[in-house]
């Protein structure tokens, strides 16, 4: 099984560990966001917004779009920003 599940299952945590990284994760990337947040549903917008940051980096740094990476870096900012900021003002 070489599809991208296939890969994706080989290299995902399982057990214990995978537990305690994932709790980490949603401590440090979602917890600690949210608990600087006011208003209702902080924890459901932090995560929506660390999802758009993570989302960002992922395409540049990982899948390395073409077209991201050679945007010009004041317009990807204007374009992406207010995606990202509508989370933590809403």
């Amino acid at each position: 099984m070489d599809d991208h599940r296939g890969r994706v299952r080989r290299r995902h945590p399982h057990g214990e560990q995978g537990g305690i990284l994932r709790a980490d994760f949603r401590s440090q990337a979602g917890d600690r966001p949210a608990a600087r947040l006011s208003g209702p549903d902080a924890g459901l917008r932090a995560e929506l917004a660390v999802s758009a940051l993570l989302g960002l980096g992922v395409m540049f740094g990982i899948a390395r779009g073409t077209r991201l990476r050679a945007g010009d870096l004041d317009d990807i900012v204007d374009r992406w920003a207010p995606a990202v900021q509508a989370q933590p003002t809403r």
